[in-house]
């Protein structure tokens, strides 16, 4: 049966249709659309009815044949988290992550689904496992299924945008090599460590394509279309336009790299044995 994978990202709707036949992964249909910047973050039903129509159109348009849909949740919007827990089987698992939840999730456990996937036993305690603690608010999971079924879509998952990014560029369980991911988005990125098939880390740092943007709009003067040209055509290439966007752009690479390099600094005097 196939499937829908979508991205409602701030500045474009992404999906792709695929079917999976006995293992074997099909690309069917893949679209984008250009998000109409409706604030789905309040509680205006208009805003919501709106957002969802454009959804909708977005599918009519791209012409998919299935109104399945699994949808990735905005890393702000979603609390994830790996864990270190006593050795035990998956029943007892089930009946104690609720109060070792208590000790990381910075809201009340009432207000959240909650979820959690037992990764592996710890390298640096063999007494121990590890375990991903993934929580999100009710009301949150709630508009986007009241979004998805507005759009006439059926909603069959969701997940944090990390857990899809991971499993595509990440290393696998059969080829283990720790990974670092820079998800870059228009307004902030996602740092993202994977080890072993699974994301061990992640962390959003306040930069995206639009501090780029803007930074070429205001030294070079040039209206924000012009720049957004500019960083597609130039980028970091210093060979082009006298290596002037190469000049706007490197000192905010820099900075990128040094948050890099602390997370993985972090990450790694946490899991030395990684």
């Amino acid at each position: 049966m196939p499937i829908i994978g979508l991205d409602l990202g701030k500045n474009n709707f992404r999906a792709v249709e695929m079917e999976n036949n006995k293992g074997k992964i099909t690309l069917l249909k893949y679209g984008i659309y250009e998000n109409p910047k409706i604030n789905i973050e309040g509680d205006n039903k208009e805003d919501l009815v709106n957002y969802a129509n454009a959804v909708r159109e977005f599918f009519n348009e791209t012409g998919f044949t299935t109104q399945n849909v699994v949808t990735a949740l905005p890393e702000h919007q979603v609390f994830m988290r790996v864990i270190k827990m006593p050795l035990m089987n998956d029943k007892d698992l089930d009946n104690s992550i609720r109060f070792e939840a208590e000790q990381y999730i910075p809201m009340p456990l009432k207000e959240v689904n909650l979820s959690h996937q037992k990764i592996d036993p710890d390298l640096d305690d063999k007494n121990k496992i590890n375990v991903l603690l993934v929580a999100a608010k009710k009301s949150i999971l709630e508009k986007y299924v009241e979004i998805l079924r507005m759009a006439h879509l059926t909603p069959k998952g969701m997940e944090p945008e990390a857990l899809s990014v991971g499993r595509i560029l990440g290393d696998s369980e059969e080829r283990p090599s720790a990974s670092i991911i820079i998800d870059i988005g228009v307004s902030s990125s996602l740092i993202i460590i994977t080890y072993r098939g699974f994301v061990r880390f992640t962390r959003s740092i306040p930069f995206g394509g639009d501090i780029l943007t803007r930074s070429i709009q205001q030294a070079l003067g040039l209206d924000y279309n012009q720049a957004e040209e500019y960083k597609k055509a130039y980028g970091l290439d210093p060979n082009h336009a006298e290596g002037k966007i190469f000049n706007i752009l490197k000192p905010i690479f820099d900075n990128v790299v040094m948050e890099v390099k602390r997370s993985k600094i972090f990450f790694t005097s946490h899991n030395p044995n990684v």
